[in-house]
């Protein structure tokens, strides 16, 4: 982000103050970039643990870091291999997956052989395998609810029925060459939220400011012209967004579709 913020080091200490309030500011900015990359991308920078429903004996910040509402139940999702579009991206792991009728019930977790994940999609399939859990199905009164559940004589859309606990988040991934373009993004985004707080925060309505230092004769004048300051730049690193978004959106998240 530094390197994004080159040349505009002195505009920066000046407008923030000491080395404290500079690292506080971009701090700010960083998780301001992080959130939308997330909102966006659905991708998580660090890593997090994901419960949906969790039991009553665990606890918020020991065994789990977020709490999901489950997702929605369709019959034809079912007869397509359970397929579930998670939340959060990537995935590190899936610890359980549950049909569940409310909070406090349970109709039957799946077996682990019985779950297939494509980690960096986050796209979960149910595929059941013989031998791998057939007993472990029935539970709780499953044999009871499944054939409802696969025939849609319940409904074709049951909401808050499938719930996913699993981990996820780029981790220690993040330094690899691979998300080295994820990385820059980032780091353009979060510089054009610190100088978009800086231009309307501290200096709002102003085009143009020089600084000079005691005992020097040179003289930096930041301006854009008839836009708020920095606004080229912003608007640069918001065209150089869009353009990732949809080529990340095209090749690995799938582009989401509204029907009304």
């Amino acid at each position: 982000m530094r390197r994004c913020l080159a040349g505009l080091d002195e505009f920066v200490a000046s407008a923030l103050g000491d080395a404290a309030a500079q690292d506080a500011a971009i701090d700010s900015a960083i998780a301001d970039a992080d959130a939308r990359i997330r909102r966006e991308l659905m991708i998580e920078m660090g890593t997090v643990r994901v419960a949906s429903w969790p039991d009553d004996d665990m606890v918020l910040g020991t065994d789990y870091d977020v709490e999901e509402e489950p997702y929605d139940f369709t019959s034809a999702q079912f007869r397509r291999w359970g397929f579930v579009r998670l939340r959060r991206r990537p995935v590190q792991s899936v610890q359980r997956v549950r049909l569940m009728l409310g909070r406090h019930n349970t109709i039957l977790t799946y077996p682990q052989q019985w779950i297939r994940i494509n980690k960096r999609s986050g796209h979960l399939s149910i595929v059941p395998t013989p031998g791998a859990g057939w007993s472990g199905l029935v539970l709780q009164g499953g044999t009871y609810f499944i054939p409802y559940y696969s025939s849609g004589w319940m409904g074709d859309n049951i909401p808050q029925v499938i719930a996913v606990d699993y981990t996820a988040g780029l981790g220690g991934d993040y330094a690899k060459d691979e998300y080295a373009d994820l990385r820059h993004q980032r780091a353009r985004l979060a510089a054009a939220e610190l100088l978009q707080y800086l231009a309307h925060a501290k200096h709002p309505g102003v085009q143009s400011i020089s600084i000079s230092e005691d005992g020097a004769s040179e003289s930096v004048s930041y301006t854009r012209g008839g836009k708020p300051m920095f606004q080229d730049f912003i608007d640069a690193v918001e065209a150089e967004w869009r353009q990732f978004k949809q080529s990340v959106e095209g090749t690995e998240t799938g582009i989401g579709f509204t029907v009304l």
